[in-house]
């Protein structure tokens, strides 16, 4: 008997996912036009580098501090305590006040996101209007701009 994940019963689905050819005659539809391309972000701290570079830092700042310590009088291991300490906790401040400040500035993530998509909907509304629509639209926004002032 053929078992139930033999080959045979895989490549009759695999074929049955497999996208569909237009048939003769038929045109295919093209594709909406390009995206514009990604802008990746430049600033120091978002690319892999600069991360590396954020990595040795910190590691030269610690044994800087442990070595530093040590030339004190202070004991080996009461040093590596202090460095680890000190390393741990001033990370922690400083990350919690970049994401406080994050959302004091409103420049999270889901926020950006849900601008970006609310001026993509307006603008697609925008383009679907017809010339009436538009010009009903601009009157309307010109009485508004004279009542306001």
């Amino acid at each position: 008997g053929a078992c139930i994940g033999s080959s045979t019963s895989r490549s009759s689905q695999v074929q049955g996912l497999a996208p569909k050819q237009p048939a003769r005659g038929s045109t295919r539809v093209q594709a909406a036009p390009e995206e514009p391309p990604v802008n990746y972000n430049k600033e120091f701290g978002y690319s892999r580098k600069d991360v590396l570079i954020i990595g040795a830092a910190l590691m030269a700042l610690g044994y800087a501090m442990y070595y530093g310590l040590q030339a004190t009088g202070m004991e080996p291991g009461m040093a590596g305590n202090f460095v680890q300490l000190a390393v741990f906790v001033g990370i922690c401040v400083f990350w919690v006040s970049t994401y406080v400040y994050r959302v004091a500035t409103k420049q999270m993530t889901y926020v950006k996101q849900l601008e970006q998509y609310e001026e993509a909907v307006m603008r697609k509304r925008v383009e679907e209007m017809t010339e009436e629509e538009m010009a009903s639209l601009m009157a309307e926004a010109e009485a508004e701009k004279k009542k306001g002032r």
